[in-house]
């Protein structure tokens, strides 16, 4: 009983979470190490991923709740034939929406535009 006691009382106080720019909130984490998802919250700060956790209670410029909804890194299309169409459209919304953030054109032996 003493040791658990002196165990509680030596282990640090958590630290502050935050503030983040964004706070992704209750979403179903999906990291891409294959493990199988989690509900967690996801914190991010200067465009780039803070914290995965529980952090609900921190401050964030901008709150997105995700509760239903897959929270996941950018999707790689490894044979894209988007190169015309990106010159169409180069917001890429058809790839971007569905949450492709890397296309492979070219790969097929294509040659490059003029």
């Amino acid at each position: 009983l003493l040791a658990l006691l002196a165990l509680i009382v030596a282990r640090p106080a958590a630290q502050p979470v935050g503030p983040f720019d964004v706070l992704i909130i209750g979403g179903r984490v999906i990291d891409g190490t294959g493990t199988p998802w989690r509900i967690a919250d996801v914190g991010i700060v200067g465009g780039r991923i803070a914290r995965i956790g529980r952090l609900a209670g921190a401050a964030a410029t901008r709150r997105i709740d995700a509760a239903g909804l897959v929270v996941a890194p950018g999707f790689v299309d490894p044979h894209a034939h988007a190169r015309d169409r990106l010159f169409d459209l180069p917001t890429a919304d058809g790839y971007v929406f569905q949450g492709i953030t890397t296309v492979v054109d070219g790969n097929d032996g294509s040659s490059p535009l003029p």
